[in-house]
């Protein structure tokens, strides 16, 4: 009969108990990876690659998060955003679980690489002051670039500062891209002249019968624009 060692044996325990750790991180990792990996193939090279922060001299932008949410409600449900975001809206604004429920859907959907999300924080207050995405082109979602930010806000070149980090952020992710577009009310003339500041060029207008008639607007990739030019 083999006679094995009492150190030899210690030895072998700890040997397998490595391999066995190994292969449970490992598994862990696929699992984890896989629940990560978008259920649709989109432009992102992978959803991670997102910064998660973009900072610049004015505001800085930060990836949607849970711990934003209620702050994100608190300056969203501003009487003169609701009127330039929503069509109908009920006079004490929008109920607060339907809110949160929506930001959750739009959490999942950032997860997946379906939007490219940010929140704009004010540099001087660190205070989230609205918030600007860029969706995936979808055909029952013809409008890809939103954003709002608070009234309070306005002027001083944050809206402009990010959507220039935002469009940088998009168009690295999306190197082949040539162009985003953007749907603005023509009764917001305010929203449709800060588009065409930030460099959106008039396309058409839309008018349909059951919503308001908007200004049709598109964003080229500057890189493209110099190569044919």
């Amino acid at each position: 009969m083999l006679k094995i060692s009492k150190k030899f044996l210690k030895l072998l325990i700890g040997l397998l108990f490595i391999i066995g750790l190994s292969t449970f991180a490992y598994i862990h990792y696929q699992q984890k990876s896989r629940l990560t990996q978008s259920s649709k193939s989109f432009n992102f090279s992978r959803p991670d690659n997102r910064k998660d922060e973009i900072k610049g001299e004015i505001i800085t932008l930060r990836r949607l998060r849970p711990e934003y949410f209620n702050d994100f409600y608190k300056m969203h449900n501003d009487p003169s955003i609701i009127q330039r975001l929503y069509e109908a809206v009920e006079p004490e604004g929008i109920e607060y679980n339907s809110f949160m429920a929506h930001l959750k859907y739009e959490l999942k959907k950032e997860a997946n690489g379906l939007v490219l999300s940010y929140v704009i924080f004010d540099n001087k207050e660190d205070k989230l002051i609205g918030n600007l995405e860029i969706r995936e082109p979808d055909p029952d979602d013809p409008g890809q670039f939103g954003c709002w930010i608070n009234p309070k806000y306005w002027g001083g070149g944050r809206l402009y500062e990010a959507f220039k980090l935002i469009s940088q952020e998009y168009f690295r992710l999306h190197p082949d891209t040539e162009k985003f577009n953007a749907h603005v009310k023509m009764s917001n003339l305010r929203g449709y002249f800060a588009l065409k500041k930030c460099g959106f060029k008039l396309i058409k207008t839309l008018h349909f019968k059951d919503m308001s008639s908007r200004y049709f607007l598109e964003y080229y990739n500057p890189k493209m624009e110099k190569q044919q030019n």
